[in-house]
């Protein structure tokens, strides 16, 4: 099967985890004045990037990164019965990304869409049936390389929606898919970075060119 088509296909066929038995992708994380990610932060409710071509504070390129809030209703495993400690902790392992335009998947030429991104970070197991783990995992959401695609098709900006699943694995090994979390994005041109005055301090961002304002030394 094309990967496209199985990605595609693991949207529909996954089966959501509902609160009482499953991984929730709560959504996604703001940061705090010292860009510090801390799960105990608001949650966006969209985000914003700017794809202008000042790219001086942007060395890897135009991406779009996230820290996100994951809640676990799963029940710890019982470590009674096992040979060996197991921990109490599920590690997170990908981001399962589509890129979608007015109610359609974006077109991104060769690349595929939906596709997979590497998440890290960590997510404990529930201590009873009323109140779940919390967690906190970061990625790269939108790598560079999707960039031209998504520039051809916005070159005057709006609105795109991005719907990301989060996969992570148990302590025996075996793969949990979360919740489907539904992001609204909009794409600007030069509505985020604008060049720093000669002689003025550049304002810099947690991520420069994405969800807040920030002024760059342009060369």
């Amino acid at each position: 099967m094309h990967l496209r088509s199985l990605l595609a296909g693991m949207f529909l066929a996954a089966c959501a985890p509902t609160p009482a038995d499953g991984l929730v992708l709560e959504g996604v994380l703001t940061r705090d004045e010292s860009c510090v990610v801390d799960g105990t932060e608001p949650l966006r409710a969209d985000g914003v990037l700017d794809t202008s071509a000042l790219a001086t504070s942007r060395p890897d390129g135009i991406t779009y990164q996230a820290a996100f809030r994951f809640l676990n209703y799963e029940r710890a495993p019982d470590r009674r019965s096992a040979q060996i400690a197991i921990p109490y902790e599920m590690d997170l392992d990908n981001l399962l990304v589509e890129i979608r335009r007015d109610g359609a998947t974006l077109d991104t030429g060769a690349l595929p869409n939906p596709f997979l991104v590497p998440l890290q970070g960590s997510v404990g197991f529930a201590t009873n049936a009323e109140e779940p783990a919390r967690g906190v995992g970061a990625g790269t959401v939108l790598p560079a390389a999707y960039m031209p695609a998504i520039d051809s098709t916005m070159a005057d900006g709006g609105d795109l929606e991005l719907r990301i699943q989060a996969m992570a694995i148990s302590p025996s090994g075996a793969m949990r898919t979360s919740t489907t979390l539904v992001y609204p994005l909009h794409v600007c041109v030069g509505c985020l970075v604008t060049c720093a005055p000669p002689g003025v301090a550049p304002t810099l961002t947690c991520e420069s060119g994405q969800d807040d304002p920030s002024t760059v030394h342009c060369e």
